[in-house]
């Protein structure tokens, strides 16, 4: 094997910091759910790849992984920037396919770099110690019964750092450090830093899957196996109290596979009876729990009638099913179901649903069969190398992180059917860098010339590789600048809400000034713009600025047409300026947009009952 220079083992040192900044930043985020963390999260990515490629300019050679799986992740990329190009709600779309370039990045890298054991272990260890913190967390707001999500506010720490008005210090008094109340839902169950408990539960069975892997079969002294089977009891601890039932579900799936994916494996000593033990005790473990009363409750309230929210869930996923049906080729748009959904939503629902709470209907809704079967392809090559496990019997510990990894996935592809973990991106990232590592230790006997691109034509000609190094570098440096417009233009969004709050009304419209100016493609920006200024004329004469507010939304529309509340606020401004005509046509197509929404069918009916006297 090659030996590393100083340069490269710098360059290495970098990757695996970043890559486990990634993984420890996001969960502890909140999840990065919201935009200006996701954009944060973004240019990690960009920056890891920096230093990945030049790890290759530097070593003088290109050599990627070829997995089959990368197939699907190149078809996947490309099929959402055709999708993205095409969609008419381009930022949202934009912004999921700014996620579907991070993880695809993020997952070469992944598997290019983490080729060694001992690389690995060193980011399990740290993810470990993540989920146990968040566990604990979890545990602790269950004891306490907390209402309230424990973690930094990072968005409003960003936002007021650089807030330059006479009234700093009133606009953050509040802002100092945030506790984000939790939702009644999810009120006595563990949430560690996730908002939804399920979340932290389809965090924490990414993880004690390989945590129980280390302490069966790894080679580790007998001290550390045994610290980490009391980290794995309180992994399983805080998975049971977040109370997800789709949770419980795919991890007692996910340690039912580990006990099969675990005969699999050839002991060297030619010995696996003791693992029968193990399996009725962790079987035991699990009807234990069953009976437990709070979750016997919990799981007493899952009924496909009655008022719950598993009723809910299935009434949104025939919603779902109805949508798939009139696009079932290419769906709507990526991130298109929040937007198209209302006109399908079910009456009794008030709520903006965001997703189906079923990835794989999510999936055929925003990209449709095609790239639904590009999703699964890539879950096909990461299960099949189950069939290693058996093979490496002269490599003990790939034997360990297959058996681990697969089982997690397990738990991934069955928390789909009940949730959307995989579009919680601290979840995403872990999952990719699991799936990673299962393709990455199943190539251990693999004929290298057969496991790798080499491209030589590109590495024997040093003009064509330096001229191909810089045009990655180019490629890199320009996401970058993309990427770092599009987060100060998140700060100065946030930044102007927290003035608009604190009715400092000129420096918010500046702020929105700025905020449009690196990103103008954002509809949030010209409605939030359009709502201060008319705040504004309500203490002030005159329909200048009305219709100022007016032309505002009209431009959030033409980036968004499917807000219906954007064109329910448009037309109570043309009510405020006499236009009554065109007011109830645009009271009929926020009800067009949103046919179950009550408080649009009476604002109508009082306004045409008015206009009758």
């Amino acid at each position: 094997m090659r030996t590393e220079n100083n340069l490269e083992t710098v360059c290495r040192i970098f990757i695996h910091a970043l890559v486990a900044f990634i993984l420890v930043f996001t969960p502890l985020s909140f999840g990065v759910v919201n935009p200006l963390p996701l954009y944060f999260t973004h240019l990690a990515v960009l920056l890891l790849t920096f230093f990945w490629i030049l790890k290759m300019a530097i070593s003088k050679r290109i050599k990627l992984l070829k997995p089959l799986a990368m197939f699907s992740v190149i078809a996947f990329v490309i099929y959402a920037f055709i999708a993205t190009k095409r969609s008419d709600i381009y930022y949202y779309s934009r912004n999921e396919f700014i996620q579907v370039v991070d993880y695809a990045l993020f997952f070469t890298v992944v598997i290019n770099t983490f080729q060694r054991k001992k690389y690995v272990y060193s980011i399990y260890s740290i993810i470990l110690i993540v989920a146990v913190v968040l566990a604990s967390i979890g545990i602790i707001q269950y004891i306490k019964k907390s209402t309230n999500v424990y973690g930094v506010g990072f968005k409003s720490e960003l936002t007021s750092t650089i807030i330059e008005t006479d009234s700093v210090e009133d606009v953050t008094t509040s802002l100092n450090i945030i506790a984000k109340e939790k939702p009644e839902q999810y009120k006595n169950r563990a949430g560690g830093t996730f908002v939804c408990p399920n979340h932290l539960a389809g965090f924490l069975q990414l993880v004690f899957p390989i945590a129980l892997a280390i302490v069966l079969f790894s080679r580790y002294v007998v001290g550390i196996r045994l610290l980490i089977a009391y980290c794995f009891l309180l992994l399983i601890a805080g998975w049971i109290l977040t109370f997800s039932r789709g949770g419980w579900i795919a991890g007692t799936v996910g340690l039912l596979s580990f006990v099969f994916f675990s005969f699999l494996r050839e002991d060297s000593r030619g010995n696996n009876a003791w693992m029968l033990p193990v399996s009725v005790m962790i079987l035991a473990l699990i009807l234990v729990g069953v009976f437990v009363k709070p979750i016997q409750e919990r799981l007493l309230t899952i009924s496909p009638t009655g008022d719950s929210s598993a009723h809910t869930r299935i009434k949104i996923w025939a919603d779902s099913i109805e949508m798939i049906k009139e696009k079932p080729l290419f769906g709507y748009a990526p991130g298109g179901f929040l937007w198209h959904y209302p006109r399908y939503k079910h009456d009794g629902l008030m709520r903006k649903v965001t997703y189906t709470h079923n990835d794989y209907l999510n999936a055929l809704i925003d990209y449709g069969a095609v790239g639904f079967c590009i999703i699964i392809s890539f879950l096909f090559c990461v299960f099949i190398k189950f069939r290693k496990i058996g093979e490496l019997f002269d490599f003990p510990d790939n034997q360990v992180l297959l058996i681990g990894g697969l089982s997690a996935m397990v738990t991934v592809a069955v928390h789909a059917l009940f949730d959307f973990n995989n579009h919680i991106p601290s979840n995403a990232f872990l999952m990719l860098f699991i799936s990673g590592v299962i393709i990455v230790m199943s190539y251990s006997t693999e004929d290298s010339s057969e496991a790798f691109w080499n491209f030589r034509f590109i590495n024997e000609n040093k003009l064509l590789f330096y001229a191909t190094a810089c045009l990655l570098f180019f490629a890199v440096g320009l996401s970058f600048a993309h990427g770092s417009k599009l987060f100060l233009s998140e700060l100065y969004s946030d930044q102007a809400l927290v003035l608009k709050d604190n009715i400092l009304w000129d420096s918010a419209l500046e702020r929105f000034d700025d905020a449009i100016a690196l990103d103008p493609s954002n509809p949030k920006l010209y409605a939030s713009k359009a709502e201060v200024i008319g705040a504004k004329t309500v203490f002030q004469k005159g329909d200048t600025d009305t219709k100022a507010a007016i032309g505002l939304y009209h431009k959030a529309l033409e980036l968004n047409p499917y807000e219906s509340d954007y064109q329910f606020k448009l037309a109570l401004l043309y009510r405020r300026i006499g236009e009554n005509e065109t007011t109830r046509d645009l009271l009929k197509k926020a009800i067009e947009q949103e046919p179950t929404n009550r408080a649009y069918k009476y604002q109508l009916r009082k306004y045409e009952k008015k206009l009758k006297k």
